[in-house]
């Protein structure tokens, strides 16, 4: 389902690289500075069986809308060195079921299943905790860029192809999933600082220049009160690697780690030197492995039995492709737009593990999402 949940990811580097933009960086003492709107539509369903080998039936379908804004900057220090600020503000990001069965537990098997369930009404699908908005300020992102060598730009570097090392540091300024607000809206944040690192080597020849991506990203645990469904605080058991739990006794969340290659090509349509004017396609398609990732239960499920609401889930490792298509258009020197689309799919996996126990439901092999934004960029030179 987190194919229908999630905006495909991008290349793991500070801010939406614009094509061409992969291996460069401003002139010396220049920048840019940019602002960009992202839009994320997913359809996805749930299937779960009653017992090990048996069919599995579609138990639930939903649709996830997102709309969000970058604000981004990016200076360049030095030749091929460059800083980067971006900050992503959520206008809108809620799932709506569009149907869904309750949880229970079968006796015969002694398993909990949705299958033969019976479908939740709108308005309890409507205050459960996997349909919250999520919106506001997510978490800034600090980068910096190195050029090692290129075909041409950067002095005392130069080298048949390019090659450039990108550093994020994300800073947990957003909230998180599970950190509700007065309006009952929670932070579009991932909770915990996480670092990003990317290497990227391309090579121009004749108006086209492929390029490879290969990306990590660290996501740092942090703690977070997590509520049941009776509306009381669910106390961590005792952990004997942390005998000291804070006084508000929040749980130790471990969000997912995630490893990126992507392929592509950028080619050069329009092009004139003297006007500095252009015109460029990006195609490209990725794949993107995704640990296990805790959660709190409820967070992904619409009505999970309620013993474990609040408690940690693991959401099951999977893998995520995705196909993109952008073009940049630089009509002046001076201003520069990109108009992307592109569409990822989730292998099927489970969603929420409790304990030992495993909820059956897991991701349909159909779910998909569609995205698609729009960005234009200021170029100081």
């Amino acid at each position: 389902m987190r194919a229908s949940f999630l905006c495909a990811l991008a290349v793991l580097i500070a801010t939406p690289a614009f094509a061409g933009d992969r291996t460069s960086t401003p002139v010396w003492l220049r920048g840019d500075v940019q602002i960009g709107y992202d839009g994320d539509l997913g359809f996805g369903r749930l299937v779960d069986r009653t017992r090990a080998g048996g069919a599995r039936v579609e138990v639930a379908r939903s649709s996830r809308q997102q709309h969000g804004l970058t604000l981004g900057g990016t200076f360049a220090a030095y030749h091929g060195i460059a800083v980067s600020l971006a900050l992503p503000i959520s206008l809108h990001d809620r799932r709506v079921w569009g149907a869904a069965n309750d949880m229970r537990f079968d006796p015969d098997v002694g398993v909990p299943t949705m299958v033969d369930g019976s479908e939740l009404p709108v308005d309890v699908l409507s205050a459960s905790a996997s349909s919250r908005n999520h919106t506001g300020p997510g978490d800034l992102r600090f980068g910096a860029r190195a050029i090692v060598f290129a075909q041409d730009g950067v002095p005392h570097r130069t080298a048949p192809a390019n090659l450039a090392v990108d550093l994020s540091i994300r800073v947990p300024t957003g909230g998180n999933h599970d950190k509700v607000r007065g309006n009952g809206t929670a932070g579009p944040g991932r909770g915990g600082a996480g670092v990003s690192i990317s290497l990227t080597a391309s090579r121009r020849m004749q108006g086209v220049e492929p390029y490879v991506v290969l990306g990590f990203e660290h996501n740092g645990t942090y703690r977070q009160a997590l509520t049941g469904a009776d509306g009381n605080l669910v106390l961590p058991p005792p952990d004997p690697s942390d005998p000291s739990p804070d006084p508000e006794g929040r749980w130790i969340i471990d969000p997912a780690e995630r490893f990126t290659v992507r392929f592509g090509a950028e080619l050069l349509a329009v092009e004139d030197l003297a006007k500095d004017t252009e015109v460029r396609l990006d195609v490209g398609a990725g794949l993107t492995y995704i640990g296990p990732d805790e959660i709190s239960s409820g967070r992904l499920l619409p009505a999970p039995l309620d013993p474990t609401v609040g408690h940690l889930a693991v959401t099951a490792e999977h893998i995520v492709a995705d196909v993109g298509i952008g073009l940049r258009i630089r009509p002046v020197g001076p201003i520069e737009t990109r108009i992307d689309f592109g569409g990822a799919w989730h292998s099927p996996h489970s969603l929420e593990r409790v304990g030992e126990r495993t909820y059956g439901a897991e991701t349909a092999p159909d779910s998909f999402s569609v995205r698609w934004g729009v960005a234009v960029r200021a170029r100081i030179r």
